[in-house]
Parts: C-alpha cells; structure tokens; sequence
C-alpha cells in the first residue's frame, strides 16, 4: 500500500513538474513572437515615417524667374547624391540635370523616394519640374547653397579634374557626375560659405 501511495505522488510531482514547464515554454514563446512582432512593427514604421509625410502642391516660390529659362532642364532631373538628415524622417539630395542652354547643372533639396523638394510645414512640396539649379559649362565647376529648414546645404557640381571640394573646413571628392553636398547647420552667414576646388 505504501508503495502504491510513493508511486502515485511521484506521478503527482512529475505531472506538475511538466505543467509547469509548459507555462514557461508558452511564456517564452509568447515573449519571442511579441519581440518579433515589435521589430516587425518599428521595421515597418521606420521604413514609413517618410511616406507619413503629406505631399503637398509644387511650391510657387521655387519655379523658374524671368531671365533663367536657359537653365530649365531638358529632361527629369536624376538624384545621384544623399546625405542624412539626424533631425528628420528625410535625407537630403542632389539631383544633376542638363539646361536648356546645354550647362550641368546640379539642385538639392530634402528628398521624398526619389522626389527633391521641400517641407513647409508638414507638407513636402515637391519642387516644380522648371525648378532650376547651380549651372555651369562643361568642364568647369560651380556651387550654390540654400537654407532647408534648419540646415544649409552647400551642393554644386565640379569640373571632372577636381579631386576634391572643401568648404568651411570639411572637404569630400567628388560623386557622381562631379555632384557634391555639404550639409551644415544653422542659418547661412552673411556671405554665405565659401567652396574651394582642387
């Protein structure tokens, strides 16, 4: 009889030895999946912040003014450089463009997929297609620079024998097509930036 007893509590403690090790599996499982379920959501969210962000009319102020006609691109403009905005869901970019009056000409702005632009409030508003950039003849080198929210980009487009460009003390070579982009911070001083050539 004593045996019997012995025997039916050693199953007693086995079973619920085994119950409670399927409560840890289930909450370990439970735990994995919603790990993976966050990742899953902030991958997601991450790769849609920007897509959140409403497009808004082509900004009137950006087009073309009398007299720069001759600057107007030929074609779509095509993003060859990007550089990272820390303070925003969008980057910066520079997109090279050919001119009606055969110049390279070279424009930058925020960036919406492979939109340029502007945001104005919470509005990215694209820039219009006669938008017009820094433009300079073949071979040689030019630059321009523009305030962007809290940022000023210095960006333009240098002859094919530069090897390097160096503004406020910063200096990259050239990307694509002699495009190139500095990102500073702050408002644009009086003056502006310098860029050299080399």
């Amino acid at each position: 009889m004593k045996a019997v007893e012995e025997l039916r509590e050693g199953l007693l403690e086995a079973a619920e030895r085994d119950v409670a090790a399927q409560r840890v599996r289930r909450r370990r499982s439970r735990r994995a999946i919603g790990v993976v379920v966050a990742l899953l959501l902030g991958g997601t969210a991450a790769a849609t912040a920007a897509d959140l962000i409403a497009i808004g009319d082509p900004s009137p102020e950006l087009r073309t003014v009398d007299g720069f006609e001759k600057y107007e691109p030929t074609a779509a403009r095509q993003v060859v450089l990007q550089a990272d905005d820390p303070d925003s869901d969008l980057d910066y970019g520079v997109a090279l463009y050919t001119s009606t009056g055969d110049q390279t000409c070279a424009l930058a702005g925020q960036l919406r997929g492979r939109q340029l632009g502007v945001v104005q409030g919470a509005e990215f508003r694209p820039y219009p297609a006669d938008t017009v950039g820094a433009c300079i003849a073949p071979g040689r080198s030019t630059f321009d620079q523009r305030q962007v929210g809290p940022n000023v980009l210095v960006f333009g487009v240098a002859a094919e024998s530069v090897r390097e460009i160096t503004s406020n003390g910063e200096s990259q070579p050239p990307g694509p097509g002699g495009a190139f982009l500095f990102v500073f911070g702050g408002e644009r001083p009086r003056g502006g930036f310098n860029v050299t050539f080399q």
